[in-house]
């Protein structure tokens, strides 16, 4: 017996895959969970057909009966979440406050001289990013996360929170991981007297490329940036006032 079978693939907004399935559904219309367009143009053309295959093997209608498949056309919905891009004006604001403001502080403090400054500013700059990638107030969870992901593996995340931000940040202390050093290269990520030797200008080129990997997914991943984008659209971001009105 042939069995036949159609597809359609239908591209939706991400926000509106679900409808579109629920509708779908009434319909006795053979449906593949909606998938992200991302991870369909990952797929070959015959990947796609080897799951439609393996669905119809799974559903009953499809069974052998007598030894014979049933002898039916049907037809397949492909429903693909298409991947919405923030606005360009609002990520350009965001790329804009990181990279012009916030960054740009970090190495204006280390050159002009405030290098403890330049440490404690780069600490808070995780913070910042770890809160866009979460797409929400950051907590302890979202750094350390952050740091795993983005940050060189010599940085152990539980330490560099506990030591670095918490007691940098708020105690100007150290927490006992950590010696901080400048214009010493050659001592970055080095044990020394039970302590990881820190050298400000690594330290600042590490986060600089997380920095820039962050922004490239803000542009190309849609996901990401739908939950930065939420994460812009409650706290917002400061930046310095260009002109005052006095009333």
């Amino acid at each position: 017996m042939i069995l036949n079978f159609y597809v359609c693939i239908i591209y939706v907004d991400d926000g509106q895959a679900d409808k579109w399935n629920a509708y779908a559904n009434k319909f006795v219309i053979q449906l593949i969970d909606p998938i992200e367009e991302d991870d369909i143009k990952k797929k070959s053309g015959f990947v796609l057909f080897c799951g439609i295959v393996r669905h119809l093997a799974s559903c009953e209608l499809f069974r052998k009966q007598n030894g014979c498949f049933i002898n039916r056309s049907f037809v397949y919905i492909v429903i693909v979440r298409r991947k919405k891009n923030m606005d360009k004006a609002k990520l350009n604001h965001i790329k804009f406050v990181l990279h012009d403001m916030a960054f740009l502080d970090i190495k204006r403090a280390s050159a002009g001289q405030s290098k403890m400054g330049a440490f404690i500013l780069a600490s808070c700059f995780i913070e910042y990013l770890a809160g866009f990638v979460a797409g929400k107030e950051t907590t302890r969870k979202d750094y350390k996360a952050f740091v795993k992901n983005y940050l060189p593996q010599l940085y152990n995340p539980e330490m560099l929170y506990r030591d670095l931000r918490c007691k940098l940040v708020h105690n100007y202390s150290e927490g006992g991981s950590y010696m901080f050093v400048y214009a010493k290269s050659d001592l970055h990520g080095n044990q020394v007297a039970g302590k990881m030797v820190v050298n400000l200008e690594d330290f600042i080129a590490g986060i600089e490329v997380a920095l820039h990997k962050l922004l490239a997914e803000l542009k190309n991943d849609g996901i990401k940036a739908k939950k930065a984008e939420g994460r812009f659209d409650k706290i917002g971001l400061i930046s310095i006032a260009q002109h005052v009105v006095r009333k």
